[in-house]
């Protein structure tokens, strides 16, 4: 299994210009999502927590496609930069970022950029995905900008900044989180609650 560096990593961002805001959503997104991780292998499940590290780290490097002021945040970067992110933004159109950053990642990196692919939807149907995806999916979904949220919070919150044409599909996605965040939980074990993060948060530090 080929994994990115922790300085790979931020090779990746500064060659994708992830402004500093992405980055930082990132690295709470991973500290969550290891934490999670550890205490779910801990108990004997297997999982990967590297990967889950890594792909955390890197499941938004194509955020900036999703950007409202994506003219604005091109014409804030270097020439050679933005030609770059453009040639990639059309050869992605129609395409989620998650996505995009999958087929960016899949040659070098194949299974992290497998977590990477569904960080932003994933079915009903929690069974096809690993316990991995599933990790970052729901992680990405307790963090708004770089603070911690619940689930709700962050739905709203996403209303709140993008708008939405279909509340349905807004519902029914929010019930596939709290789903996702029941299953993860009840592999934890009973010491753990979505209620308070801190003891996931500070798992690394304390174990």
């Amino acid at each position: 299994m080929n994994l990115p560096s922790l300085q790979e990593c931020e090779n990746i961002w500064e060659l994708y210009s992830v402004p500093y805001t992405v980055r930082a959503h990132s690295k709470a997104v991973c500290k969550l999502a290891t934490g999670m991780a550890k205490i779910i292998n801990y108990n004997g499940v297997d999982i990967n927590v590297d990967v889950v590290d890594r792909a955390s780290l890197l499941h938004d490097i194509f955020r900036s496609k999703s950007f409202k002021d994506r003219k604005s945040f091109l014409e804030s970067l270097a020439e050679e930069r933005q030609k770059f992110l453009e040639q990639k933004f059309e050869q992605y159109a129609g395409i989620t970022h998650g996505v995009a950053a999958y087929h960016e990642l899949k040659e070098k990196y194949p299974e992290v950029a497998s977590v990477v692919k569904v960080h932003s939807d994933v079915a009903t149907d929690l069974t096809k995905y690993s316990k991995e995806q599933l990790i970052l999916n729901y992680c990405d979904k307790r963090v708004a900008h770089d603070k911690y949220v619940s689930v709700e919070e962050r739905f709203d919150e996403g209303v709140a900044r993008w708008g939405s044409d279909d509340l349905e599909l807004i519902n029914n996605a929010k019930q596939t989180a709290k789903n996702i965040e029941a299953y993860l939980f009840k592999l934890m074990g009973d010491t753990y609650n979505p209620e308070d993060l801190d003891p996931i948060l500070n798992y690394g530090e304390t174990e």
